[in-house]
């Protein structure tokens, strides 16, 4: 089987928010904003370090109407943003983030049932 997996399509102008909470109770304590390029990539410059809070990344706005709604699992990756991780590079990479089609393209059947998956077994 080969597939151009996953049928990626990567969307200019995609909003992107960081957001960095406090460990104890949750509280918002850095917000950050980006927008993709052609590319699907993003940059959000943060200040300072953020060790001892969790700093998540996640898709904010689509901009495409057909192509809006968030994927479980996929519409927000976690980031450690300090410098007292080992990573000498200022630059951290998230896991790919995506927004899921309205309507199914025309190949997906196909696919799913080649892969002995079953529509039930991929909703969301």
């Amino acid at each position: 089987m080969s597939y151009d997996f996953i049928w990626n399509f990567f969307y200019k102008c995609a909003n992107v928010t960081l957001e960095c909470r406090d460990r104890e109770g949750g509280h918002l304590t850095y917000t950050g904003n980006g927008v993709t390029d052609e590319t699907g990539g993003y940059t959000i410059l943060v200040d300072g370090d953020h060790e001892e809070e969790v700093c998540e990344v996640m898709l904010t706005e689509s901009p495409r109407s057909d192509c809006a709604r968030k994927i479980p699992g996929r519409s927000l990756g976690r980031v450690a943003i300090t410098a007292n991780n080992g990573i000498k590079e200022p630059v951290r990479f998230v896991n790919s983030l995506g927004f899921l089609k309205d309507e199914p393209l025309p190949n997906c059947g196909q696919v799913i049932a080649e892969l002995g998956l079953t529509p039930e077994d991929i909703m969301v």
